[in-house]
């Protein structure tokens, strides 16, 4: 077992433990390694110390549970270590910019998420992400539409595909307006869809051959990563549905929509609007 493959250990450790009185030495001996190097190595690797790590998850799966959840604020803090609601309070504000109390008042649902990290994806490239959960998401728009289908998962020739699509019709229809891609009518596989890419349809004019369609989703969740590297969008979106299946987000199969912003040095900022129930 490399450190990188410790780590992933350590992590999915942590994760089963979250919610317990977690001994930092336990989770060295869980990767059957020296404590002393073990933690001076996370911190190398990861860039945040374990008790920074394990305080990132906690305030977390703590800040879904006080707006997706009726629990006692008091009752929430305590399952995730917090000994008094004013160090909850208190952790959750320097974090999100709001007390929880008034967050869930106000049914806030916009914060700053850190999921579970593994060696084999780059840090820097998701602890920018937030969320928000958006209803009533209504996007008229106006592009070319085609029927897919994934034989052997996401990274096969139906994301080829996908590409070589987007590049023809940004050269047949190039405009400076923000490029939409959609993924709607999914089967419950996620392997069949409609992919749909275009603009907004109030900012181009109709066009011969172009199609406009209304896509509608009653209840969504809104991620946005910023100054992500580009290459990195397909892994983005494998995060996305591995770490909010454990938050009880199901998507409805009605629509995907992705938003992608270029900015400097190959840079992008990502946002990924996902139907749910």
């Amino acid at each position: 077992m490399n450190w990188f493959e410790m780590v992933n250990k350590a992590t999915e450790y942590i994760e089963n433990h979250i919610t317990d009185d977690v001994v930092l030495e336990d989770i060295a001996k869980e990767c059957n390694v020296s404590y002393y190097y073990f933690v001076k190595t996370f911190t190398m690797l990861t860039g945040y110390t374990l008790k920074e790590y394990i305080r990132n998850r906690r305030i977390t799966l703590a800040s879904y549970e006080v707006s997706n959840t009726d629990h006692r604020i008091l009752d929430i803090a305590v399952k995730y270590g917090y000994g008094s609601n004013e160090a909850f309070s208190r952790a959750f504000k320097q974090i999100h910019g709001i007390n929880p109390s008034d967050a869930r008042k106000r049914a806030i649902f916009t914060y700053t998420h850190f999921p579970v990290l593994r060696y084999d994806i780059p840090k820097q490239s998701i602890l920018s992400m937030s969320y928000e959960i958006i209803r009533d998401v209504e996007y008229a728009l106006i592009g070319k539409n085609t029927k897919m289908h994934e034989q052997y998962g996401y990274f096969d020739d139906a994301r080829v595909q996908q590409l070589d699509l987007i590049h023809k019709f940004k050269s047949e229809h190039p405009s400076d307006e923000m490029l939409y891609q959609v993924h709607h009518h999914l089967s419950k596989d996620f392997t069949s869809y409609d992919f749909f890419v275009g603009y907004e349809q109030s900012k181009i004019k109709q066009k011969e051959g172009l199609e406009s369609i209304t896509f509608i989703a009653p209840k969504a969740v809104s991620f946005l990563s910023k100054g992500l590297d580009k290459n990195l969008i397909d892994e983005i979106k494998i995060i996305i549905y591995n770490e909010w299946r454990k938050n009880g987000f199901q998507s409805d199969c009605n629509c995907e929509i992705e938003i992608v912003i270029p900015k400097p040095k190959d840079k992008v900022d990502f946002y990924y609007i996902v139907s749910i129930h």
